[in-house]
């Protein structure tokens, strides 16, 4: 269930990417308000998706597709800005920063190798 969440999450999100470049180029109004209703249906979609993969909680906090997930949805939930969605969205940027703090910056990090 992780991966099958993890890989539709992914393509929808990739997909309301593409339509969102395709927003951008369109002139006509017709066409721009149904392609912002694809990308709307897709980042439904994709935050449904990242909140099953997160769900399951079998993946450590650290783990790619988790802090992935995590800094996708908090990013579609904050996206409207809203003040439920935006607090829903909070223990999530939370979590992705306290993963990030963790993994980033390591010491293999260039600002942390001596300079020759």
């Amino acid at each position: 269930r992780v991966i099958a969440a993890n890989g539709a999450a992914d393509d929808a999100w990739e997909r309301a990417a593409a339509l969102r470049a395709k927003l951008a180029e369109e002139p006509e109004d017709e066409q721009r308000k149904r392609l912002q209703q694809q990308v709307q249906q897709q980042e439904v979609a994709s935050a449904q998706h990242y909140a099953a993969l997160l769900n399951e909680n079998l993946l450590a906090e650290t783990h790619a597709w988790r802090y992935n997930a995590t800094w996708r949805l908090a990013s579609l939930l904050t996206r409207p800005g809203a003040p439920k969605s935006c607090a829903k969205a909070l223990p999530l940027w939370d979590s992705a920063l306290r993963a990030g703090r963790r993994v980033w910056p390591s010491e293999y990090w260039p600002e942390h190798r001596r300079l020759l």
